[in-house]
C-alpha cells in the first residue's frame, strides 16, 4: 500500500512541464491544430522559444522558465531555435499522449491504492480481532491456572491439616494407652502391696 501511495504521490506531484502542458490541453479540450494556430503569434510558420514560453504560461502551466526552456530544447529536433509547425504538431501529440498516459496511470493507481487500503484495513481489523481473542484466551488460561494453583494449595493445606489431625489422634490414642497401662500397673502394685 505504501509503495503504491508513494508512486501515486510522485505522479501527482512530480509532473514535468511536458505532462502539465498536455494535461492543460486535455483540460481545456484543445485540439493540436488550435494550439499550433494560437501559438504562432507572428504567423511566420514557427514558434520561437519566447513564444513557446509565453504560450505555456498562458495555458496556466506553472513552471520555472528554465524548465520550459529545457522542454523547448528537447522538442527542437533540428536545434534551429524555433519549432516549425511540422515539428510542433507531432510534439504536441506526444505531449497529449504523455499526459493521457500519466492521467491513466494516476486513475489506475488511485483505484488500486483504494483497494489495497481497503484490504489493509480489513486485514488490520482481522489482526486486531485475532489479537483480542488471543489476549482473552490467554487471560482465561491465566485465570484457570491461578484457580488450579489455588485449588492445589488448598488441597495441600487440607492434606497437611488431615495429616496433623491424624498424628494428633494417634498421639492422643498413644497417650490414652499409656495412661491405661500406667493405671493397670498402679492397680497391680496396689494389689500386691495390699496382699
Amino acid at each position: 500500500m505504501e509503495t503504491e501511495e508513494a508512486r501515486l504521490y510522485e505522479l501527482q506531484n512530480a509532473v514535468g512541464v511536458d505532462v502539465k502542458l498536455g494535461q492543460m490541453m486535455i483540460k481545456r479540450n484543445m485540439k493540436i491544430g488550435d494550439v499550433v494556430t494560437k501559438w504562432d503569434k507572428d504567423f511566420d510558420g514557427s514558434v520561437s522559444k519566447t513564444e513557446f514560453r509565453t504560450c505555456v504560461g498562458e495555458m496556466g502551466v506553472t513552471a520555472e522558465a528554465a524548465e520550459v526552456d529545457a522542454l523547448f530544447d528537447s522538442l527542437d529536433a533540428d536545434g534551429g531555435g524555433d519549432l516549425s509547425l511540422n515539428e510542433l504538431k507531432p510534439t504536441l501529440k506526444r505531449l497529449l499522449d504523455s499526459a493521457t498516459g500519466s492521467e491513466t496511470e494516476i486513475k489506475e493507481l488511485t483505484k488500486s491504492t483504494k483497494e489495497v487500503r481497503k484490504a489493509a484495513k480489513q486485514q488490520q481489523a482481522s489482526v486486531v480481532t485475532a489479537q483480542a481473542k488471543e489476549d482473552r484466551e490467554a487471560k482465561e488460561a491465566e485465570e484457570e491456572a491461578r484457580k488450579a494453583e489455588e485449588a492445589k494449595v488448598a488441597a495441600e493445606a487440607e492434606a497437611k491439616a488431615a495429616k496433623k489431625a491424624a498424628a494428633a489422634e494417634k498421639a492422643a490414642a498413644k497417650e490414652e494407652e499409656k495412661q491405661a497401662f500406667d493405671a493397670k500397673i498402679a492397680e497391680r502394685r496396689k494389689a500386691k502391696g495390699a496382699s
